[in-house]
């Protein structure tokens, strides 16, 4: 017996463009894109069915696999979207680890005079917790109260965590 889900990679043509999309359930996935024409017409495959006057989108059964979780069904559509040459594709399905990092340095890179501002905006609003400090009763120290939940996940705190268990169960 096959583990995952069954997941379906389909195809959308219009005229001589291509959308490739995966779902885990078709009929669902078939209403939603033709329910969502004139919400999302910004949209290439959405501009493309206006123009071309298509009422109700067919969507054609490319591939059949089971996928063990929604970055594996992403992966293989990715594959089908290069494959087939999915032009009306805006994203790629499927970014990898480099990719994200990318387009994180790319978003930074165009978006830092914002982002900076608010940092600012948000120490302005959130000073007095930066200030304020609380002690850890397990570490036995005081931190910064905004830094607790990133002290909660140190080794330091983690280790104190298991060394009080085991003086427990002594």
């Amino acid at each position: 017996m096959n583990e995952g889900r069954e997941t379906t990679i389909y195809m959308i043509r219009i005229d001589n463009d291509i959308y490739i999309g995966a779902t885990y359930n078709i009929k669902k996935r078939t209403n939603e894109h033709n329910s969502r024409k004139e919400k999302l017409k910004h949209r290439n495959l959405y501009a493309k069915i206006l123009e071309s006057g298509v009422n109700k989108v067919e969507l054609i059964e490319v591939h059949k696999c089971f996928t063990q979780n929604s970055n594996e069904k992403r992966l293989i559509e990715e594959e089908y979207r290069i494959k087939l040459k999915g032009n009306l594709n805006m994203y790629k399905c499927y970014l990898s680890t480099e990719d994200k990092r990318e387009c994180d340095r790319l978003y930074y890179k165009i978006n830092k005079e914002r982002i900076s501002e608010k940092k600012k905006q948000y120490y302005q609003k959130n000073k007095d917790n930066f200030r304020k400090k609380v002690k850890c009763d397990i570490c036995n120290i005081e931190v910064g109260k905004i830094s607790l939940p990133r002290h909660f996940k140190s080794i330091t705190h983690l280790n104190n965590m298991k060394k009080q268990e085991l003086a427990k169960t002594e």
